[in-house]
């Protein structure tokens, strides 16, 4: 026994000497983040207590020896499972970072990174105001690009630790926003590799400037950030609250056409928050959000059941000067978090108010019945399942990338199981509650007779949209609707005629009628203590003029948004005022269009909600200045004999502002035979036209025979944007700069005449148009310019005595058939990358078409191409440049008919192929250049 004894203490230090160095080790380390965060920097939303860092370190060793030892600490390609994103950061720079953190960490470093088989420079900081981003082993990273050489299109991106017990919180946000069509940054699961070795699981997320704009479809504008938390938090102030302080917001994009310092819609929207609602505050706050994207941004926040934006923080708002509309951008969700999660059945949230924000639209019915049609949507098209699936998909990939992940935040293994079980259990917990409460039948709608009409009665959360009244006789005469309602002691009555039908003895009505939501809320001193908002039936009375006191009425249903629903008849319901409360109903008058003939003279801008009729030979003069905005249809249908003028209304006086059309409500107008002359642009602090001519955001505008002239002071002589419009034999000449600019828009330009431009007479972004039988003559840049992500089909066109006749760039498309380019100066065709936000240039195809007096050439620079393909050329050029490519070109007017091959409808066309393939249908294969012309 003694001498076994003697044995273990003579070997013992094989164990003792490894364990006393794992144990100085760890308290070396364990003290070091000790005092650094537990003592030193004692701001952090992270436990940085001796026991806990002292555990965490035990788990960090335990992980390397396990995975590190084993090899399973480097990449392991064998493994299907995240992208990885590989970083190269010399040892000095990392340790530069962590020299003295916070501080140091947010100087931004050189670095190198991997794009498929490319190193490229980059540099690299830590990001977060919150200590669980910097303190611990597993960091989060901001990497920034050059400009030119982009990472997955994007510039900046985060890399970010994933917070939470189950890790996927943000991303499971991050898709769930994009399913539901709201502007939100690129985001995905990666596996963070430094230097060969990993360093687990990130969520990379878009950092959110201009370019997250552009990829979502939206203009270059106004983007706010209002972080007043962390290291943001002004001391001294009474409150950090967003809405009470607009001037301590940021902006993280500019629209560079006003000064950078100005917050003006940033203003209006906090002043209109702040103020005592009213029924005019709630008609500005409905106008100036879009409540259809609200709608669909409150159900966002009640699926992810989040209250992670809030009076301080995680604001992100994008100002749409073109609808003149604030737009939500979804940051930094936490979607299902522990905090906040149903943990049982009947437990979700059904309403979340945790910023005064959503306190004011509670208020508002216009939000209340876009939040509920988003919410009716969701289930009705299956999302609910898609949202489950998107969990378990990601599931098993992410399960496995944190078994290998030794600096995993939430501990061993066998916690993240169990969180991620809990996660998915609320879920389904979320998904069944919101549809009983906001699908199903929950709370009845009741009615009884009253003198002239019915009291009606809504209960539940969900809004009546449609009434459907039948009665067992026809009425003496065409129905009309009137709807009365008190709140807080003022009566409001609509005329609701105008959304009235009647056929076969039954009256339709689109009304929206919304129960009562109790507003009184207590979310400044707890957010999260009064989020389940109380309902109380709300009461409306229906008059409905020509209703023959003799009929009866047999059945009332309503349309709740998951089908009929009778309501239910009794005797008397009890009146009662609803309690603050407005745009409770939208009033739709019966109204004839206003009607325009004569001479019209406007001394004052002047805005027509209404419909438009103006009469051939009309003649609207405007003073200097002056504009005309239209929200309502317009038909301007003059002749040729009779043409419909804008024009000033004096001779030689300056120019005046604006013709707009603005807004959905416009779609549908056409303008026949009208002439504009000698207008400029109109731009307030809200919004801005910058174009004589301008169509924002509507569809379905059609011009034929219009003639624009001589515009004054702006960009554009005719400006689109958010736009479907159609051009047909107009004519556009001497203006001052870009004659036709299209941007986001779809359109065709057919048979039209450009004629002496400043600048470009077709300036085209981000849009899909169609040019055909047009002629662009000495132009004083380019013909067309095609840029940013635009698709253009150009057939049998001119482009004469331009600068440059097609200017393709900025991932960009261009198609060109049976066209002529005709003593163009610089180029010809050019295609080239301009934009830095872009990773690709330009792209022209052109075929079938014909270059004489080629006094430019045709070039493509650096990521771009020109195919010329079965062209006429007067002049086959000796030197080719590398990235254009001619094929069966020659100086042969016609091809041979036995060797004519008839093109395929380009794939990048099909995105608009009911727009281009008519067109495409016309393209002659036999002759090369305009149908008509002769060599």
């Amino acid at each position: 026994m003694i001498r076994t004894l003697a044995a273990i203490w003579r070997w013992s230090w094989v164990l003792t000497i490894p364990a006393s160095i794992a144990f100085l080790y760890w308290a070396d380390q364990t003290w070091d983040r000790y005092r650094e965060f537990g003592l030193r920097y004692r701001y952090s939303n992270v436990n940085m207590g001796m026991r806990v860092v002292g555990l965490r370190e035990i788990r960090v060793m335990v992980n390397r020896l396990r995975y590190e030892l084993g090899a399973a600490g480097g990449v392991d390609s064998e493994v299907e499972s995240f992208p990885y994103v590989s970083l190269f950061i010399n040892e000095g720079n990392e340790s530069a970072l962590n020299r003295n953190l916070p501080h140091s960490g947010f100087q931004e470093v050189e670095a190198r990174i991997l794009r498929g088989t490319e190193i490229l420079d980059c540099d690299v900081r830590y990001r977060g105001d919150n200590a669980i981003h910097w303190a611990n082993h597993k960091k989060s990273w901001r990497v920034e690009m050059d400009k030119d050489e982009l990472w997955g299109g994007m510039r900046r991106f985060n890399l970010i630790a994933p917070k939470g017990s189950a890790q996927l919180h943000n991303y499971l946000g991050y898709r769930l926003a994009k399913e539901l069509g709201l502007l939100a940054p690129q985001a995905e699961f990666v596996q963070l590799v430094i230097n060969g070795r990993l360093r687990g699981v990130h969520l990379l997320v878009e950092q959110l400037d201009e370019s997250t704009l552009r990829r979502n479809g939206y203009m270059p504008g106004d983007l706010y950030s209002g972080e007043l938390i962390g290291n943001d938090t002004y001391r001294g102030l009474r409150g950090n609250y967003v809405f009470e302080r607009p001037e301590i917001w940021n902006k993280m994009a500019v629209n560079n056409h006003y000064d950078e310092a100005s917050l003006a819609p940033l203003e209006a929207l906090t002043d209109l928050v702040s103020s005592h609602s009213s029924e005019e505050s709630q008609q500005a706050l409905s106008e100036m959000l879009d409540m259809e994207v609200w709608g669909r941004y409150a159900a966002f926040e009640l699926l992810a059941q989040t209250l992670h934006t809030d009076e301080t923080h995680n604001w992100r708002l994008y100002w749409d000067a073109n609808r003149g509309k604030f737009i939500p951008v979804i940051w930094d969700s936490v979607a299902l978090a522990l905090s906040w999660r149903p943990n049982n059945p009947g437990e979700s949230k059904l309403d979340l108010v945790s910023h005064r924000l959503n306190s004011a639209l509670m208020r508002n019915g216009d939000f209340l019945r876009a939040r509920h049609k988003a919410l009716a949507e969701f289930f009705a098209q299956g999302k609910d399942a898609w949202y489950l699936n998107a969990f378990l998909g990601v599931q098993g990939p992410l399960r496995d990338a944190l078994s290998r992940d030794i600096h995993r935040s939430s501990g061993w293994m066998e916690v993240t199981d169990i969180n991620l079980y809990k996660v998915f259990v609320a879920l389904g917990y979320v998904m069944d509650d919101l549809r009983r409460e906001y699908l199903e039948r929950q709370g009845e709608v009741r009615f009884a007779k009253i003198e002239g009409g019915v009291a009606i009665e809504v209960g539940g959360r969900r809004p009546v949209d449609t009434l459907r009244i039948r009665f067992d006789e026809p009425p003496a005469e065409l129905p009309r609707a009137r709807i009365r309602y008190v709140v807080d002691g003022q009566p409001f009555e609509h005329d609701l005629t105008g959304s009235c039908e009647y056929f076969d003895r039954e009256l339709q009505i689109e009304v929206g009628l919304v129960p009562e939501f109790l507003t009184t809320l207590r979310w400044i001193s707890d957010a999260k203590s009064s989020q389940q908002r109380a309902v109380l039936p709300a009461y409306y009375e229906l008059a409905i003029d020509g209703w023959s006191p003799a009929a009866k009425i047999r059945e009332i249903r309503g349309e709740r948004g998951n089908g009929l629903e009778s309501a239910i008849r009794v005797d008397r319901i009890e009146p009662s005022e609803i309690h603050g409360m407005y745009q409770l109903v939208g009033s739709r008058p019966t109204s004839e269009p206003i009607r325009l003939s004569g001479t019209v003279t406007l001394e004052e801008n002047y805005e027509v909600t209404r419909d438009v009729f103006i009469a051939p030979g009309t003649t609207i003069e405007l003073a200097p200045g002056v504009s005309l905005r239209f929200r309502g249809r317009v038909l301007a249908l003059g002749t040729s004999e009779q043409p419909i003028r804008f024009v000033p209304a004096r001779k030689d006086q300056k120019p005046w502002g604006v013709v707009a059309l603005q807004g959905m409500e416009t779609s549908g107008s056409r303008f026949r035979y009208c002439n504009f002359a000698g207008g400029s642009g109109w731009k307030e602090d809200l919004f801005e036209y910058s174009g004589m001519f301008s169509i924002h955001d509507s569809e379905d505008i059609e011009l034929r025979h219009c003639r624009f002239q001589d515009s004054k002071i702006v960009d554009d002589m005719v400006h689109t944007v958010y736009a479907k419009v159609a051009f047909y034999d107009c004519v556009f000449e001497r203006a001052l700069m870009d004659a036709l600019d299209m941007d986001i828009s779809e359109g065709v330009v057919v048979d039209c005449d450009f004629r002496e431009s400043g600048n470009d007479f077709l300036d085209l972004m981000t849009s899909k148009v169609v040019v055909h039988g047009t002629n662009l003559v000495g132009g004083g840049d380019k013909g067309i310019s095609v840029g940013e992500n635009t698709t253009l089909l150009c057939t049998n066109s001119r482009f004469i005595k331009c600068n440059i006749g097609i200017e393709v760039k900025d991932a960009s498309r261009a198609f060109v058939y049976n066209s002529l380019f005709d003593s163009n100066g610089e180029y010809a065709v050019h295609s080239y990358r301009k934009n830095w936000r872009y990773d690709d240039g330009g792209h022209a195809f052109v075929r079938k078409s014909r270059f004489v007096n080629s006094i430019g050439s045709i070039d493509a620079e650096k990521r771009s191409s020109i195919e010329i393909r079965d062209c006429y050329l007067d002049a086959i050029p000796s030197e080719v440049p590398k990235r254009v490519v001619y094929v069966d070109s020659d100086t042969t007017y016609r091809t041979d008919a036995q060797v004519v091959i008839r093109d395929i409808f380009p794939s990048a066309l099909k995105t608009f192929e009911g727009v281009a393939a008519p067109y495409f249908l016309r393209v002659d294969f036999e002759t090369r250049g305009p149908l008509g012309d002769s060599r």
